[in-house]
């Protein structure tokens, strides 16, 4: 599992006992991304991880009012050899946030289409 666009000072260790889990687990098993600032770069840090890998199938886990544009930017990065599995998390967005996510997401798909 990749974590991505992790703040550097975050541990493994510490993201284990935050959420109760068994440091062995982040040891094998979970990747944290460094490198992600926000949605498009997130989608480069996935691609890469994926590539790398070779994986074909990748379960995008992220709230439900981000999806559809998280879901986007992460398809142009890795192609569409790699299926991606939508699991939203149910929330409660404020009309501000959809109001701005909704904005950014035309902004993506504007930006896809003049290949930027």
């Amino acid at each position: 599992m990749l974590i991505s666009g992790v703040a550097r000072e975050v541990k493994p260790r510490e993201l284990a006992a935050e959420y109760k889990r068994p440091a062995s687990l982040f040891e094998c098993c979970v990747a944290l991304g460094f490198e992600a600032e926000d949605t498009r770069s997130n989608a480069t840090e996935v691609a890469t991880w994926v590539a790398r890998r070779n994986y074909r199938t990748v379960r995008l886990v992220t709230t439900d009012w981000h999806m559809r544009r998280a879901r986007y930017e992460i398809a142009r990065a890795v192609g569409d050899k790699v299926t991606i599995v939508p699991d939203a998390v149910r929330s409660e967005p404020n009309f501000a946030t959809l109001f701005r996510e909704y904005h950014k997401y035309l902004a993506g798909l504007a930006g896809g289409l003049l290949g930027l």
